[in-house]
């Protein structure tokens, strides 16, 4: 009954971490721009994405946009090693798949993320929203980043205790 109901409570968790969160659209993120809750890579630079991704664990709700410049010019995603043809079913799934190995293999304590595609003209842009995470902090390789307007940042102490203020730490 006990693993059950624990089991139970995990999976209303998860589900609850995203009800009523909503990653902004392409459109609503070129216009605002990069900042403190929107990351855009161009490419799938994988130490880069993982900083991020723990950045806004850290610090508070974000989207990362992949197959967009740092200046907003729209990429799509294509030519990601390990990836056949992002376009297709079995392409998502793989990216996916990437995304989640990275971050299981490369965050501490574990995050989950929501990853999604939205087509924008002819291309294709990943969204990997992330929420602020339910454990005090997040490490990449024993290192803590925050999100500091649109960089992440290593974990200095100033940082570190604003974040523990606006939390309730």
């Amino acid at each position: 009954f006990l693993f059950f109901y624990y089991l139970s409570l995990t999976i209303l968790k998860r589900y609850l971490i995203f009800f009523n969160k909503k990653p902004p659209s392409i459109s609503e993120a070129l216009k605002t721009g990069e900042g403190q809750k929107i990351e855009f890579k161009s490419g799938f630079p994988e130490d880069d994405l993982i900083r991020t991704i723990t950045a806004f664990a850290n610090t508070n709700d974000g989207t990362v946009f992949i197959g967009i410049s740092d200046e907003g010019h729209i990429k799509g995603i294509n030519n990601i090693r390990g990836i056949e043809n992002i376009e297709s079913p079995k392409g998502k799934d793989q990216f996916r798949t990437k995304v989640f190995t990275l971050i299981k293999n490369k965050i501490k304590p574990y995050i989950l993320v929501d990853v999604s595609f939205e087509n924008y003209r002819e291309f294709t842009v990943a969204k990997i929203f992330i929420p602020r995470g339910e454990k005090e902090f997040y490490c990449f390789d024993g290192i803590m980043y925050a999100r500091n307007g649109n960089a992440d940042v290593k974990d200095q102490p100033d940082i570190i205790l604003k974040s523990m203020r606006n939390y309730g730490f």
